[in-house]
């Protein structure tokens, strides 16, 4: 006997598996995202804002080793969805979540000189010993920024000729690195409190939510990783004094500023990962506070065992790729190899004979990201 279903309900259900449709595009970035984490958890493999980034890879080679992850990923899903809307959604969750990524590492970075320069205070023989920073040199690690900045922005716009429609998402999502980058370099020239520090500061809380806690700690690890340790009081001070202005800028902000559908709250929500404010919230804390361990930003998946072998299936370790992909790749892998190589070979030169034999261990040990400067997946 045929079994006759309701138009309302079929229409709820066609709804309810068009969204899960969606929220598997947008998973996609998941998998790419933890490849690259992958390949950069190697012992000694350089990563965003190390050392060996700055002084050593000279062409944005950690910057082209994500894009080339990105591409793989993107290709095989054009190739597996077959569906112009879900690529599309594919790519949009790829722009995102590579510039909360990016953000995110740098924080991180920040995160790590604090902690030094607390244990720097700390120390007895503060005449002998430097002062921790960031960079060796920060204008040249703006440098650097600029240049992987520009590598994914030129990766999304190729992309964007062929799906007119991208370049307004691309537009949307990037303008959180361009106005970071522009901080940095307010912050490179006028170390201490700059004129324009109202400007930017309003253009950052724009960026974590209208969330002030945040605002008030992502100002001042910007500052962190640009100047030294006696600017960090004046800078704070500075925007502790802006919190009733910002307060009183929360409702224009949000008539005025990036106005957001019921869909895409609804996807940020179930993929916290593609909301740059989200991510911020959960890196500070609900509370503005610091999370010691970054393990409880991972969120369980569920998801249909269909949608699961799908998923699967994209994995980058099991795809077929061009041989021509395959040397681009490698190439870039390599370059980040020799990176590492000569690291160690520095060390082991410099030690004793009898310590040799020991277990090698890296001279920069912000090269290495640790379990909690992970960057989170959904």
């Amino acid at each position: 006997a045929e079994v006759a279903i309701p138009s309302n309900d079929l229409a709820d259900l066609t709804a309810l598996y068009g969204s899960d449709a969606v929220y598997a595009a947008h998973m996609i970035q998941g998998h790419a995202m933890q490849t690259f984490h992958d390949e950069t958890d190697v012992d000694g493999c350089p990563t965003f804002f190390s050392r060996e980034w700055e002084e050593d890879l000279t062409s944005n080679e950690v910057a082209t080793n994500l894009v080339l992850i990105l591409e793989h990923y993107l290709r095989e899903a054009e190739a597996c969805l077959m569906n112009k809307l879900l690529y599309k959604k594919a790519v949009d969750a790829m722009v995102a979540a590579t510039v909360a990524l990016y953000i995110r590492m740098m924080l991180c970075r920040a995160e790590d000189v604090r902690h030094a320069r607390r244990k720097w205070k700390r120390s007895v023989s503060l005449e002998q010993v430097e002062e921790p920073t960031a960079f060796t040199h920060a204008s040249r690690a703006m440098i650097r920024i600029d240049g992987d900045i520009e590598t994914f922005r030129s990766f999304f716009d190729n992309l964007g000729s062929e799906m007119p429609a991208l370049k307004g998402t691309v537009e949307k999502k990037f303008v959180a690195l361009t106005a970071i980058q522009e901080c940095l370099c307010i912050a490179l020239e006028s170390p201490g409190v700059p004129d324009s520090l109202l400007e930017f500061v309003v253009m950052l809380h724009k960026l974590t939510g209208c969330k002030y806690g945040c605002t008030k700690l992502l100002v001042c690890d910007l500052w962190q990783l640009m100047t030294p340790e006696v600017h960090q009081a004046a800078v704070l001070s500075a925007v502790e004094s802006l919190e009733d202005d910002l307060n009183k800028l929360n409702n224009n902000i949000a008539d005025v500023g990036d106005q957001r559908t019921q869909e895409e709250l609804t996807e940020c929500a179930r993929i916290p990962s593609l909301s740059l404010g989200l991510m911020l919230a959960d890196f500070y804390g609900d509370d503005a506070r610091r999370k010691v361990n970054n393990k409880k930003y991972r969120h369980r998946t569920f998801l249909p065992s269909a949608t699961k072998s799908f998923l699967r299936s994209l994995s980058y370790k099991q795809r077929q790729v061009t041989s021509e992909e395959k040397k681009s790749h490698q190439h870039c892998r390599n370059q980040m190899m020799s990176v590492r190589d000569r690291s160690l070979q520095v060390e082991v030169a410099a030690r004793p004979t009898e310590t040799r034999l020991t277990k090698i261990r890296l001279t920069d040990q912000h090269s290495r990201p640790t379990q909690s400067h992970r960057i989170p997946m959904p």
